[in-house]
């Protein structure tokens, strides 16, 4: 009885000690694209927690991450975010959960006036399909102009948005690449 007794207190301490390791870097991270699509902004930066996401400013027309994976990786959880625009002081710091393999995109867009410019968060849902590529409108310029885009080919042309006024979106405005098409080089036009 004593060994039994013995033998559990040994594994109910092996137990207890393991739950003291943090193991939260090697575990699932939030995906963020940033893009800078404020005409006279200063690069801008995410910083969560007091620490830089993207290493160096996201310069006005710029996205971070490369061509094939716009997403940079950051740490889950309730976190005090800053969006820095260049050198001036951020705004007071928010509180937002960024969850656990969710994707999202920060996008600075319209004038920047004093480095500041509006901000939409946008929560992406992704699936993966290695047959179609699919994308997302939203119309950034302010104005009384409506844009449309088109992706031409020499086979077919896609239209992606059509006649979207100011902050007009394709598809829902928190979640949906509403456009898809085949994948393969394009002139893509704003009109």
């Amino acid at each position: 009885m004593k060994r039994s007794i013995s033998l559990a207190a040994i594994c109910i301490m092996m137990v207890s000690c393991l739950k003291q390791v943090d193991e939260t870097t090697g575990g699932p991270k939030a995906k963020i694209t940033i893009i800078n699509a404020a005409l006279d902004s200063d690069p801008v930066t995410l910083v969560l927690d007091g620490q830089s996401i993207n290493e160096t400013g996201i310069a006005f027309g710029q996205a971070s991450g490369t061509a094939t994976n716009s997403y940079l990786d950051a740490r889950p959880g309730v976190q005090s975010t800053v969006w820095q625009v260049g050198t001036t002081t951020p705004a007071e710091a928010k509180f937002f959960q960024w969850m656990p393999d969710a994707y999202y995109t920060l996008l600075q867009y319209d004038t920047a006036i004093g480095n500041v410019a509006p901000v939409i968060l946008v929560t992406d849902n992704i699936t993966i399909n290695d047959t179609m590529a699919k994308g997302r409108f939203i119309n950034g310029v302010a104005g009384n102009d409506s844009l449309s885009l088109w992706l031409i080919s020499s086979k077919d042309t896609v239209k992606v948005a059509n006649k979207y006024p100011y902050l007009g979106r394709s598809g829902s405005f928190l979640t949906d690449f509403s456009s898809s098409w085949k994948p393969g080089p394009r002139r893509m036009e704003l009109i």
